[in-house]
Order: C-alpha cells, then sequence, then structure tokens
C-alpha cells in the first residue's frame, strides 16, 4: 500500500484486504466466505462499490442468497446506493 498507517486503521485494513482475497478466491470454503462477510460489514469497516461487488458475487455463488441481498441493504444504509453491477452480482 502506499503510506503506513498506525495503530487500529491499519490492522482493519489487512483484515479487509484479507477478507476480500477469501471472498474472491472460488476455492474457499462457505463458511470462509460467510466470516469475511462478517468481516467486511463490521461497523466501521470502509467498503467501496468494487467491494460490495466482490462479497455479493462471493455469497451468490454459495447460493447465500439472503445474505447477498442483506450486503445491497447495508449498501443502502452506508449511503452507497448499488448500482447494475451489484444487482447481477445478486442474481
Amino acid at each position: 500500500g502506499s503510506g503506513s498507517g498506525g495503530g487500529g486503521g491499519g490492522d482493519r485494513a489487512r483484515r479487509r484486504q484479507a477478507a476480500l482475497a477469501t471472498a474472491k478466491d472460488r476455492n474457499a470454503t462457505l463458511e470462509a466466505v460467510v466470516a469475511a462477510a462478517d468481516t467486511l460489514e463490521e461497523d466501521g469497516m470502509h467498503l467501496t462499490p468494487q467491494d460490495c461487488t466482490v462479497l455479493i458475487a462471493a455469497l451468490g455463488r454459495r447460493r447465500l442468497s439472503d445474505r447477498a441481498l442483506a450486503v445491497l441493504d447495508l449498501m443502502e444504509q452506508r449511503g452507497m446506493p448499488p448500482n447494475l453491477f451489484h444487482f447481477n452480482a445478486a442474481i
């Protein structure tokens, strides 16, 4: 990354990156993907629209449609309206 973060922010960024890597891994277990989703949905966790697409797609691949739809709701709550990419990933 660029720069060195101190304290909890750096730890949160590392946890975010690890969770996204798990979500992108098509061989990750269902339990690992659910744990990654739990991490990414934590209060205060910074998520980009692209992160949400990755998470929704990972949940959808594992037939966790309710959880994928919950991510769409979370996006709305955080002021990040879902777009066509998010809805397609949820299908």
